[in-house]
């Protein structure tokens, strides 16, 4: 009785290390990488066109526009946020939501 107590206490022992190894299997290596995008447009209508925007990622410090204070122009963020720029304009639908992602790093005039 007392050999099959010890038996069952190793079996659970196996099952335990079995499931924390499968789990970590399974962990995303995936790294981060940080986006940015400088809007090419001139107005608020095409903010949610993503063919409006150039994905300036590569550049370590890429210019804004000129300045201004009503549309933005240059937004910047992490994978781990958003999976790309169609995701980013998918989760915030207006112009006050990008600005409050916190995620506008320049801003320029709007051009009617």
């Amino acid at each position: 009785m007392k050999k099959n107590k010890i038996l069952f206490g190793l079996a659970a022992l196996v099952v335990a290390f079995g499931l924390v190894f499968s789990m970590s299997a399974f962990r995303s290596n995936e790294k981060l990488a940080t986006l940015k995008y400088r809007y090419t447009g001139n107005n608020e209508a095409g903010l949610h066109t993503a063919s409006n925007w150039d994905d300036v990622s590569a550049q370590p410090n890429p210019e804004g526009c000129e300045p201004g204070e009503e549309i933005p122009c240059l937004v910047e963020f992490d994978t781990s946020e958003y999976t790309d720029l169609q995701d980013f304009i998918d989760q915030n639908p207006t112009l006050q939501d990008m600005i409050d992602s916190e995620r506008v790093q320049s801003y320029k005039n709007e051009v009617q």
